[in-house]
């Protein structure tokens, strides 16, 4: 368990990061090694630890340095992109889980929200599961013959 001054590091689930907390738990240098601001990493640590949690950040730092802070930083910015979202539960699950699949998926909505948040987008859409098999069986159905 690490210690920043007075404070109890890892054992704190409640507790903000802190510029010096990420430069020396997370980076092991200077944020200015970062090619963005010192508040939007902050910022991007924090989110990931309120979506994801501390433990999946702990997984990701099994050594300081620009790689895995820049995971964990990556993730922070890409999860800003579910701001306004609904049904983000299950993709919030499967990234704690690490799957790849969830990150690809977080990865086009980043890619297709980043510039622009007001993008309405549906996260696990209902569907009509018989619609689907019958026009995957009868594939005339689906084209009306």
């Amino acid at each position: 368990m690490a210690h920043v001054g007075e404070r109890q590091f890892f054992g704190v689930s409640d507790m903000s990061w802190l510029l010096e907390d990420v430069e020396k738990n997370l980076l092991g240098q200077k944020a200015s090694v970062v090619a963005l601001p010192a508040e939007v990493i902050v910022e991007a640590v924090n989110r990931v630890e309120a979506m994801l949690g501390r433990d999946w950040i702990l997984a990701e730092m099994k050594a300081t340095g620009i790689g895995p802070a820049m995971t964990v930083i990556g993730m922070g910015l890409r999860l800003a992109s579910l701001n306004g979202l609904a049904k983000t539960e299950m993709l919030l699950s499967n990234l704690r889980l690490r799957d790849q699949s969830a990150k690809a998926e977080l990865t086009a909505i980043y890619l297709i929200r980043g510039q622009d948040s007001s993008v309405e987008l549906e996260l696990e859409p209902r569907s009509e599961p018989a619609k689907r098999i019958s026009a995957l069986a009868k594939p005339e159905r689906a084209l009306g013959r």
